[in-house]
């Protein structure tokens, strides 16, 4: 999956090299990968991965999930309290989630099957709850605006919701257009990269070193896992249940960091330095962690 991901990127950076993408061009794939691309995503793989719900395993599987996240949530403002405006919005997002929604599901799917995937949607679907409301607010607080009109008029927001409502309604949307969305939201994982990749294309190599990156990582990809291992034993959580939130906690920055950086006048050189370096070295820490912990 790692592999994947670095094949889009490489993609991108051959297209801002060739100048097939500009600056002007870049903003415009951000806005519609965020705007269009991404809330068909959130909308069909929400609508998909709860339509069957256990709701004893699912009341579970949502406070560990939603504490999880708060967690993460205390732990980035304590660790970032100091950082730079730039910087900050990225460092706390980074800690915050992670790209459990490009590499989770198959990594859960493969390693706990059908009762890890139901865990790992649950767990997914708390973590967009955060990205979209709390994570935007982050960002948002670096722009001029309302940061709450940010977060309640997003369109990822609005599809999330609306997702919710025909999940615990029984909705049913006509095929053809659950279909579109569908397509549509297919491109987001291919699209988020390819963006992510014209952005790298404009660091050096010594960027990728860059100290404050390294401890982001070591905090992302092996102290917070570590840490949500050694709490939920010590609760007796469910042992399915708990490899799974340590699995998913314990993956890189997640691809949004970027693109939402550039949309809000963050430093999206440093948001791309922070995605690339614990991309990378999660290719090490994620097998490990897996064969330790889950």
């Amino acid at each position: 999956l790692q592999a994947t991901l670095l094949i889009y990127i490489a993609i991108g950076v051959y297209c801002r090299k060739k100048g097939i993408v500009s600056n002007a061009s870049e903003s415009e794939l951000v806005s519609l990968a965020i705007d269009v691309i991404l809330p068909c995503m959130i909308f069909n793989s929400m609508t998909t991965e709860l339509k069957s719900i256990d709701w004893m395993k699912a009341a579970a599987a949502l406070i560990i999930s939603s504490a999880t996240c708060a967690f993460a949530w205390f732990l980035g403002s304590i660790i970032y309290k100091n950082a730079s405006k730039e910087t900050k919005p990225s460092l706390k997002i980074g800690t915050l989630i992670t790209n459990a929604a490009f590499m989770g599901m198959a990594l859960v799917s493969n390693i706990f099957g059908s009762e890890g995937v139901f865990y790992a949607s649950i767990y997914m679907t708390v973590s967009r709850a955060f990205l979209w409301s709390v994570g935007i607010g982050f960002f948002s607080k670096t722009a001029k605006g309302n940061a709450l009109k940010s977060v309640l008029l997003n369109p990822n927001t609005i599809a999330m919701m609306l997702a919710l409502v025909c999940v615990i309604t029984k909705v049913h949307i006509p095929e053809f257009v659950g279909s579109a969305i569908k397509n549509v939201g297919n491109a987001s994982s291919m699209l988020s990269m390819v963006v992510v990749g014209t952005m790298v294309a404009k660091l050096n190599i010594d960027d990728i070193g860059n100290s404050k990156a390294v401890v982001f990582s070591a905090i992302r990809l092996c102290v917070i896992p570590i840490l949500v291992y050694l709490i939920l034993s010590m609760l007796h959580i469910d042992k399915v249940l708990r490899g799974v939130i340590v699995l998913l906690t314990s993956l890189p920055a997640p691809s949004m960091t970027p693109m939402l950086a550039l949309r809000y006048g963050a430093d999206e050189k440093f948001a791309t330095i922070i995605l690339m370096q614990s991309t990378a070295l999660s290719l090490i820490t994620v097998p490990l962690l897996t064969l330790m912990y889950c």
